[in-house]
């Protein structure tokens, strides 16, 4: 996109993790595992607590972080709801990217040199902590297509051709916009 556009752009994933914990002094840990442990229990927790945060509230600190890094612009937000919590950004694009389980479970195999019945599963899990993540803490489905602007399937396109489209979806829209 750089190359396209002389704009610099940021990617911001799971790392961000690293630096709300070091910013807030938190576990790093817990923004790991935000969704992961039992939401009654965490909440009965804070309520008997007034120095435990609930993991909604971790995930509020961490959604502020995501977003405010957001609406500076140029921002590639990868997976941890984007979509959703960005959406009243404006001139903002959505893109979801998705595959067959048979994908995904190959991709799996191929990066993590496992086998088909380890990845399966490990596919299987963090696709249920993925669509766990985003109704428990967003009240959201993030397969509803109506939150994208363009959705790709990852066994029918490639990733180059993926990137393309974007770029040229995104770049479009910003000659629009000053046109």
């Amino acid at each position: 996109m750089m190359q396209k556009s002389g704009d610099e752009w940021v990617m911001i994933d799971k790392d961000v993790l690293e630096e709300v914990s070091r910013r807030h002094n938190i576990s790093e840990e817990i923004l790991q595992t935000l969704g992961e442990n039992n939401r009654i229990l965490n909440e009965v927790l804070a309520t008997f607590s007034p120095r435990w945060k609930s993991e909604q509230e971790y995930f509020r600190l961490l959604s502020r972080h995501v977003v405010a890094l957001a609406e500076q612009g140029n921002v590639i937000i990868v997976e941890m709801g984007g979509a959703i919590i960005t959406r009243h950004i404006e001139h903002s694009s959505h893109f979801r990217i998705y595959g067959s389980d048979a994908f995904k479970t190959a991709t799996l195999v191929r990066r993590l040199n496992l086998e088909t019945e380890a990845a399966e599963k490990l596919m299987r899990r963090q696709q249920k902590l993925r669509d766990h993540f985003t109704t428990d803490f967003l009240n959201q489905n993030d397969h509803n297509p109506s939150l994208y602007d363009l959705m790709f399937n990852n066994d029918r396109i490639t990733p180059g051709e993926i990137a393309h489209v974007i770029v040229d979806f995104v770049l479009g829209r910003v000659g629009k916009r000053y046109a």
